[in-house]
Order: C-alpha cells, then sequence, then structure tokens
C-alpha cells in the first residue's frame, strides 16, 4: 500500500470511530483496518489464540493478540480496547492488560515454555498507550500482582500525519528484525559519525539551537569546558567541538531507550522532551542515566528537538535491541581527530585487552569489587559486568543486578565519557537483566576527578568537616556525615535544590521551616546536629537560591551529586582498580594550578619522582 492510499484508509478508519462508543465495534475496525494496511500479519482475539483463557477467567474483554511472523520483533502485541482512553479506563485496560499477561506466561509456564515477549497496548482505536511488560519472577506460574506494565510510547494517531502514523503502526504491528538493519559497529559509525549526511544535518540544527539557548544556557558550556581543561591539560573547549558532544549525547540517549525498550521510537515532540530530560528512565526506575547534565539544553529549544527527532527518524532503520558498546565506541572515537588524539591522551583499550585483565582481576574471585577511575566510554566497566554475569551462578537475577551495581564502577572527568560510560553500562547489563530490579536503581558511574577528592574545611557552626565546592564564586557545601554517605546525599542535594526554588520564588526563609522542609523530604536527617549539619545547609541553599536568580543554578544539582561520589568511594575501598590511565603527559599540563596538585600529589603523596624530575 503506498502513502497517498494509507492516507485515505487512515482518513476513512479515523472517521469510522468519531462517536462510536461502543468498545467491541471500536476493536472490529481497528481489526479491519489492520488486515487492510498490513495484510501479512494475524489479527485474532485473545481467546483464540489462548483458549486456556477460558478456565482463568469468568469474562474476558476485548483484547486483541496481533501476530507477526515468528521472528517478529516484538513476538507478540496484546492490544486491550476502551470505548475512550481517559484516566479511569486506563486505568482498567492496564488492569485487564496484566491479567493476559499473567495468564498467557502461566500458561506457557505450564507448556514448559519460556515467558514469550509481549508489548501490550492500552487503546481506543486513536489514543494508543503503549507497555513493556516485565515479570518479578523468572519462571513458573505468574500472578497479576508479579506483572508490572512500564510505559514506552503514547500517541493519537489522529494527530500524525499519515507518514508517521504509517511508521509508528508498522514499527509495533508489522516490522521485523528481519526488516530491520542489525547494527554494525562499522556501518553505524559511517552512517552516525562526523561528515556523515546524518551528523552534518543535525549538526547544523543544533548549531541554530545552541545559539538560541546559550545565553541561558552558559553555565552548562563553562562547566563542560571545566572538565575539559581537566581532561586534556589546556583549554581545548570550542563551541564547535561542544556541540559534536551534544550531538553524541543525545544519539546514545535515543538508542539506549530504543534498546531498553524493545524498539521504540518517539515521533512526538513530548516523548522526545521525555527521553531527553531522563523522565521516562525514571519512570522506569532507572533514575541518573539522564539527568540535567552538561547538555540538557537539547529539549529546551525547538531545534534541539527537531534535531532529535531527525536522530530518531534515522535509527528507525536498525534494530537497536541488538546494540553493542562497540557502536558507543566506534562514534565516540570519531568525535577526535586521528592527528589530535595523541596531543589530547586519547587512547582506546581494545576490547579482547580489557576482558584478559579482568579475567586476571577477577579469576580467582568473581566477587571482588572494581573501580576504573578513568573509564572513558565504559570498555573496563563493560568487561567486568559481563564477566560476573558470565561467572557468578549462585546468586539470584535480582541479588546479581545488586552486587553489579555495587561493585563495578567508574569515574572519569570527561562529561561525554561519563554519558557514554553509562549507556555501556545499561547496555552490558541487558533488558533480562535489568527487569529484575526491585528498587531504583543508579548506575555507578560519575563525572568526577578520581584524582582531586572535594576540598575538607572546618564548619564555622561546630566541629563537623565540610566538603566544598565553588559555584560562581559561591560556596555550596554538605556536612562530611551527609556528604560520605550517597544515599542522603543525593537527596539532599535535590532538597536543598526544591528548598532555594521555593524561597527564590517568595517564601520567607526561615531557618526553622527549613530544618522541617528538609527532614520532610530526607528522614534521615532526623537527629542530625542543627548547627553543625543543618546551618551550613541553610547555608549552601541560599547560595543556590542566588544562582537561580541570576539564572545559573542549572547544573549544579548534577555536578554536587556526581563530585562527592569519591568520597564515599575512598571511604568504602574497593578491592581492585582496573583501567587504562589517561596518557597525557606532565609538561602538557598548562594550568599551573592543576600542575602545582599533582606535582604534590606524585612527589609528596607517592614519592615516584624527586620534585627536580617534574621541574
Amino acid at each position: 500500500m503506498n502513502l497517498e492510499e494509507f492516507a485515505r484508509q487512515l482518513k476513512r478508519y479515523v472517521n469510522s470511530l468519531l462517536g462510536e462508543r461502543n468498545e467491541a465495534t471500536r476493536a472490529d475496525r481497528f481489526r479491519d483496518f489492520i488486515r487492510k494496511t498490513f495484510p501479512e500479519v494475524e489479527v485474532g482475539s485473545v481467546r483464540g489464540y489462548y483458549p486456556e483463557l477460558e478456565k482463568y477467567l469468568k469474562w474476558v474483554g476485548v483484547g486483541q493478540v496481533v501476530k507477526g511472523r515468528a521472528d517478529s520483533l516484538f513476538g507478540s502485541l496484546v492490544l486491550e480496547f476502551e470505548s475512550i482512553l481517559d484516566e479511569s479506563h486506563e486505568e482498567e485496560a492496564k488492569k485487564q492488560l496484566r491479567r493476559y499477561i499473567s495468564i498467557i506466561w502461566s500458561i506457557q509456564a505450564e507448556r514448559g515454555q519460556p515467558y514469550e515477549r509481549l508489548t501490550a497496548i492500552a487503546t481506543d482505536g486513536l489514543s494508543f498507550i503503549v507497555f513493556k511488560p516485565r515479570s518479578l519472577v523468572s519462571k513458573g506460574p505468574i500472578t497479576i500482582e508479579k506483572i508490572l506494565l512500564e510505559e514506552i510510547d503514547r500517541v493519537n494517531i489522529s494527530k500524525l500525519n499519515p507518514e508517521d502514523a504509517y511508521t509508528w503502526l508498522k514499527r509495533y504491528i508489522i516490522t521485523a528484525a528481519i526488516e530491520l538493519r542489525p547494527v554494525d559497529p562499522d556501518e553505524f559509525a559511517r552512517r552516525f559519525g562526523i561528515g556523515s549526511e546524518v551528523f552534518n544535518d543535525a549538526f547544523k540544527i543544533l548549531k541554530k539551537g545552541w545559539d538560541k539557548a546559550k545565553e541561558e544556557s552558559a553555565t552548562l558550556y563553562e562547566q563542560w569546558e571545566a572538565h575539559l581543561r581537566i581532561v586534556y591539560g589546556v583549554a581545548v573547549g570550542s563551541e564547535e567541538l561542544y556541540i559534536r558532544h551534544t550531538y553524541l549525547a543525545t544519539l546514545a540517549k535515543l538508542i539506549v531507550y530504543s534498546a531498553y525498550s524493545g524498539g521504540a521510537l518517539p515521533l512526538s515532540r513530548e516523548e522526545l522532551s521525555q527521553i531527553l530530560d531522563g523522565s521516562i528512565f525514571r519512570k522506569w526506575r532507572i533514575i541518573n542515566f539522564i539527568e540535567e547534565d552538561l547538555f540538557s539544553w537539547v529539549h529546551k529549544v525547538e531545534e534541539g528537538l527537531e534535531a532529535s527527532l531527525l536522530l530518531s527518524s534515522s535509527l528507525a532503520h536498525y534494530d537497536l535491541t541488538t546494540v553493542t558498546l562497540d557502536v558507543f565506541k566506534e562514534v565516540y572515537q570519531g568525535l577526535v581527530d586521528p592527528e589530535a588524539r595523541h596531543e589530547l591522551g586519547e587512547y582506546y583499550t581494545p576490547d579482547w585487552l580489557a576482558e584478559m585483565i579482568v579475567g586476571d582481576v577477577l579469576g580467582n574471585n568473581p566477587y571482588r569489587s572494581v573501580l576504573d577511575p578513568a573509564c572513558g566510554s565504559g570498555t573496563f566497566l563493560a568487561a567486568a559486568i559481563a564477566f560476573k554475569k558470565q561467572r557468578i551462578k549462585d546468586l539470584k537475577p535480582a541479588e546479581l543486578l545488586v552486587h553489579i551495581l555495587e561493585n563495578v564502577v567508574g569515574m572519569d572527568v570527561h562529561p561525554l565519557a561519563v554519558m557514554i560510560s553509562r549507556a555501556t553500562y545499561l547496555i552490558t547489563l541487558g533488558r533480562e537483566l535489568l527487569e529484575y530490579r526491585e528498587q531504583d536503581i543508579v548506575i555507578p558511574v560519575y563525572l568526577s576527578d578520581s584524582l582531586r577528592l572535594p576540598e575538607v574545611v572546618g564548619s564555622t557552626y561546630g566541629s563537623e568537616k565540610i566538603y566544598t565546592i565553588k559555584a560562581d564564586g559561591l560556596t555550596l557545601g554538605l556536612p562530611a556525615r551527609v556528604a560520605e554517605n550517597p544515599t542522603i546525599a543525593d537527596a539532599t542535594v535535590d532538597a536543598l535544590r526544591d528548598y532555594a526554588k521555593e524561597i527564590s520564588s517568595g517564601t520567607e526563609d526561615d531557618f526553622d521551616y527549613f530544618k522541617s522542609f528538609m527532614t520532610s523530604r530526607v528522614p534521615s536527617l532526623v537527629g542530625f546536629d542543627p548547627e553543625a549539619v543543618f546551618r551550613p545547609l541553610h547555608r549552601t541553599a541560599q547560595n543556590i537560591m542566588t544562582l537561580i536568580k541570576k539564572k545559573r543554578d542549572t547544573i549544579w544539582g548534577f555536578i554536587l551529586k556526581n563530585y562527592y561520589r569519591p568520597i564515599f568511594i575512598n571511604k568504602k575501598k574497593v578491592d581492585a582498580i582496573i583501567g587504562n590511565p589517561p596518557w597525557l603527559s606532565y609538561r602538557y599540563v598548562k594550568s599551573t594550578e592543576y600542575q602545582r596538585f599533582l606535582k604534590q600529589l606524585i612527589v609528596e603523596k607517592y614519592g615516584l619522582f624527586h620534585q627536580r624530575k617534574l621541574s
């Protein structure tokens, strides 16, 4: 069917549902529409495929199962129809979908089959909400309480243009894995790397967007440049390089979203915003994959969303469920010109070497904890995760997931490296293992200088030590007992920012109210010394409020959460350091202040050289 004919069919179908409130009729018309549009698929009732449903349910709703070919990307698509998909009907549809899925998987368990990969959709025929079901148990019959539905997409096809509507329906209804390109790292790098048509088009659009956004997002660029100065020892920042990094960070976010969701890709600006600001991942309880990071201006301007839609459209040709860490590595390396790589100390470890080193380190005890303090794109982290997944056999999947998250940790001072390394970490964990998470998870890869711990100063309010960081000339500090506990520290930073927003909007700044606000948001703070702990926190909140009023606050929550992580790791300790340290000669570090710091570290703390050898 050509696009012109599809547009006519779509218009007739949409008109046929206007004013129709009978859900069975709406389901029948959808079935007829799909059969005409995609004659190669079979659409039938749930009970037709699973007659055993009758013995589980007294009443079977208007459920439809769309079966593609045996190799179809989504396996089976289960739809539940409602007369209208408002809030109350949405909840009813979700409940019914969970019933269907729990029964289908239980039937398959009784037959000795593994759980089939399903995609679930609640719809009234026009509005569609797509869910990825996951089970809290790994085998056997499953109750409805053990089924979770994670929303991955939401669209109203009557509001899409015919081309987008066809693309959306085709991706969920008919697209088979065999029709999509497998993700070959070299080919993918050519299509999306520097100099490619996709890169050139997206770069031009992002450049226009950055020209609009850079005044309000100046802090993002300044912090990106400051971190690169540490990485390379010299100021190498440029707006062109920043946009390159923004491009790859955006591409990585879209790839991971699609890989985790089972192949979904966004069509609307609203969906894109939820991906790029991280809210969709937070709904999935993956808390810090995407934060308000150094590239978080993209979803705030129209051109940023336009460039993201261009990338999403280009990605639609690939089966992103097959993506590997090599994809990120190839494109990441391509962002730095080969002749500049030696100058900047950017070298990459081949997979075989990382795997060999990890095998040597963990071979006798796969439970050992490891830290890569300069993790780059995450090669060593991926090797460690893969080794633990392969060798640890006596932990349940949920326990293995927790073990890895607590014992495979990375840091880097390169903003883009951290983004790519987090993507690599998630991809290597894999959808199957991630589906066993029982609580919020934090990817333990942090933007931080592993050589330089946060500065410690004595508190003017008591004996408590304070870890501090400078933000536009203002001091932001966390008391030691807060900073050294990562769970409390993250929640405290969020609460400080929320309090600062309140008082910047006109709420009276009062110390007693501040204490009440903080303990209600962070119950773990209850009982802490009001003077030694809450006074310095209050001062930090006031300084964040000043940054808000100056429109300079955007990034500091992200910086603070990452900046304090080395403190916790330093206190906790790890069993082994793995990685490939940056190849940057001391003489190329142009910052005299950082040279002094390194000299003190090398000569006084570690005694590696005499001072005259570094002069």
